[in-house]
């Protein structure tokens, strides 16, 4: 690695064979020992090098990656998976699925988890932190109080569909 480095210096290789030599480290480290941490750095190299521009059929290689490390448990791989599903950046799927990752991230002390928790855990309709009501339709939206789920159910009513305002 330091010799490829010393010839880039020299001009005898190009930073792209740089690339394309960790990329091929990283790959062999990532799948043959099975590291959870060479699994989230290919996700995020495939990540820099392709960007969030992709269309949706595109992003499913780079989020292969950030799972692979997830299911093993790395806290920034379950993090960044859960912030993708919530965001609906590679598929559509239910916002239980993202909340279960973060949360999982959250349980191991991961502070860009816990924060996104804490925004799970707001009213929906006016804020307020740490709400222990849940919406019964669709259970993810959260409320302070009884008034608030009213107050969130009757402007929701006047939507195209029902539960139009659930996340």
């Amino acid at each position: 690695m330091l010799c490829i480095a010393a010839d880039v210096a020299h001009g005898e290789h190009s930073a792209d064979a740089i690339i394309l030599h960790n990329k091929r480290w990283l790959t062999e480290s990532a799948v043959e020992n099975n590291s959870a941490k060479a699994q989230y750095v290919m996700g995020v190299f495939d990540n820099i090098q392709h960007g969030y521009a992709r269309s949706k059929p595109d992003m499913p290689e780079t989020a292969r990656w950030f799972r692979m490390a997830a299911h093993q448990g790395f806290a920034p791989a379950q993090h960044r998976l859960g912030d993708w599903f919530r965001r609906g950046l590679f598929c559509d799927v239910h916002p239980r699925f993202a909340r279960k990752y973060i949360r999982r991230a959250s349980n191991q002390g991961l502070p860009a988890a816990i924060g996104s928790m804490a925004d799970y855990r707001r009213c929906v309709h006016c804020g307020a932190d740490a709400a222990p009501r849940k919406c019964k339709l669709c259970r993810e939206a959260r409320y302070c109080s009884k008034t608030c789920s009213e107050r969130h159910w009757r402007r929701g009513r006047g939507g195209d569909e029902e539960g139009a305002l659930c996340p």
